[in-house]
């Protein structure tokens, strides 16, 4: 899925939206694609660094004015524009829902012409407002005010939604997590959001890399893989009783030989 994050470009706000909204986008842009305002510092900075180290791709949606920001980006498509409003049309148009994080007015009038546009039948993507540290809070009575004193109808709410964490915004998204199946000490699998990091034959008892080239053959002949269990750590897989192997980890598996002898 490709998700515009609007936000804010400057380093100067407060830390707790920083460090929250660092978290939130670790969460959210996991397995997505990037879409944002070019911008290489800020939230928008944050967000490219994560998407990129995620090595998902990234589009850069600039206006003329600021075209000089690409040259510290590295997207994979970049779209210059002629202004603002139409930025916002970019946005819309390279982008399957849109997420606004705390900003300034450029991202407050981002959301607005998205609500706007979307209740005029101008588009139909999801659009979340992440509220970190209730950013949102005044913006948002500020709209009740509206709705309640009849200026605009209530079924614009429909319209957006109001998130409070990245696993709401990924379930009103419909994105389904990813879960990993891992062998604890005790040899119990359990589910996990982290993938394991070393592989295992539970019929042999032996742990190795997860690149071992012994046992992707194994695995390419159609063998092994109903024996096949993925553990978090080294060290999880020997309390759960099984020794290195012999063909990927070598130095250990000659340590974990030699203490069996003496």
């Amino acid at each position: 899925m490709k998700l515009f994050i609007g936000c804010s470009s400057s380093d100067q706000i407060p830390q707790k939206y920083l460090k929250d909204c660092e978290e939130y986008l670790k969460k959210v842009l996991k397995n997505q694609e990037l879409v944002f305002g070019a911008c290489p510092t800020g939230l928008m900075g944050i967000s490219y660094r994560i998407a990129k180290e995620y090595q998902e791709p990234v589009t850069g949606i600039c206006p003329e004015a600021y075209k000089e920001d690409l040259q510290y980006l590295d997207c994979e498509t970049e779209v210059l524009t002629t202004s603002i409003s139409d930025r916002t049309d970019k946005a819309v148009e390279y982008s399957d829902a849109l997420i606004f994080l705390p900003g300034g007015i450029g991202t407050i009038y981002e959301f607005m012409t998205a609500v706007e546009s979307k209740r005029n039948h101008e588009f139909d993507k999801p659009i979340i407002l992440y509220n970190s540290h209730h950013f949102f809070d005044k913006q948002l009575e500020c709209l009740e005010k509206i709705y309640q004193e009849g200026f605009t109808g209530e079924k614009v709410k429909k319209c957006y939604h109001v998130s409070d964490s990245a696993e709401d915004t990924l379930e009103y998204l419909g994105i389904k997590k990813r879960t990993y199946h891992l062998m604890t000490a005790e040899g119990k699998i359990i589910e996990s959001m982290i993938p394991g990091t070393i592989g295992g034959n539970k019929k042999l008892k032996i742990y190795g890399k997860l690149d071992c080239p012994s046992a992707k053959r194994w695995i390419e002949k159609g063998y092994y893989k109903k024996n096949r269990v993925f553990f978090p750590d080294e060290e999880t897989a020997k309390q759960a009783g099984y020794r290195p192997c012999a063909c990927c980890m070598r130095e250990e598996y000659q340590e974990w030989k030699s203490q069996k002898t003496k």
